[in-house]
């Protein structure tokens, strides 16, 4: 368990072309790339409380500054993708940012510093909540709206690629074979329908694999998934990654980015 990962986290291993054109092609190089994970930017709701999984946006600026600060390169979701089968044609400490779950609140508050720094990312929804409230979190954390369609479609244009979360936001390790399959394909099949764009990564909830990490992988290549992610972990080398098994760090207000990627 990474500094500052929670213990909700049960893993235990470590497009939009207006972006794209911006990723700079004289510095490519060993294709480190770092993944983020975050889940609501912003202030609880008012009947709600405050707990790690809120980033206030002032910190959530401050986290992306340190980022460009530090010589890292935002990509979007479509270079991640391709990069998969040529990472050098990635620019050298990459950093993609992601979100899970889909709260509304990525619309007010984490676009507009996204887009005014110029920073693409992808956010992981489960689709059987999407226009609705995060019933999976029930009693754990504050009740928040899940962006519908119409958000979804908003963030798209504003550089933010949808990518799966499962249906029902489950733990694979609680599921059998067939349901994990449902969870995968089905998933795809209503993103990919009510967006018109293509679900190639998936993001485990809880970042829960299930216990049987070929199969699942199997699973997510049969779909035509290219890519899954875990949490836990730091920067890694895209070229000798698992790809259906890929590091992410857990994003809270306390992370500091600085002493975990060096």
């Amino acid at each position: 368990m990474i500094a500052n990962q929670p213990k909700r986290y049960r893993a235990t291993y470590p497009s939009n072309v207006r972006y794209r054109d911006q990723v700079p092609r004289d510095v490519k190089g060993s294709a480190t790339v770092a993944v983020l994970s975050y889940h609501k930017i912003g202030d609880p709701p008012e009947d709600g409380w405050e707990s790690w999984y809120y980033v206030p946006t002032v910190v959530f600026r401050k986290q992306l500054q340190v980022l460009v600060e530090d010589g890292w390169h935002p990509i979007d979701h479509g270079s991640f993708v391709a990069a998969l089968d040529d990472p050098a044609g990635l620019p050298d400490r990459s950093v993609l940012v992601t979100f899970d779950d889909g709260y509304q609140s990525l619309v007010a508050e984490a676009a507009p510093i996204l887009e005014e720094l110029v920073i693409p990312s992808v956010v992981f929804v489960p689709t059987a909540y999407i226009g609705g409230r995060n019933d999976f979190d029930a009693g754990d954390e504050p009740a928040e709206t899940i962006c519908g369609w119409d958000d979804l479609a908003w963030l798209a244009a504003h550089g933010m690629a949808t990518q799966s979360h499962g249906v029902h936001h489950h733990a694979m390790s609680e599921l059998d074979p067939a349901a994990r399959r449902h969870e995968v394909e089905e998933s795809q099949r209503v993103l990919t329908e009510g967006l018109g764009a293509p679900v190639r990564c998936f993001a485990f909830p809880y970042g829960d694999e299930g216990d049987d990490p070929p199969m699942m992988a199997a699973a997510l290549r049969a779909a035509g998934y290219r890519a899954a992610f875990l949490y836990g972990g730091g920067a890694t080398d895209l070229s000798r990654a698992d790809r259906y098994r890929l590091p992410r760090i857990a994003m809270g207000p306390d992370t500091d980015l600085r002493a975990l990627l060096g």
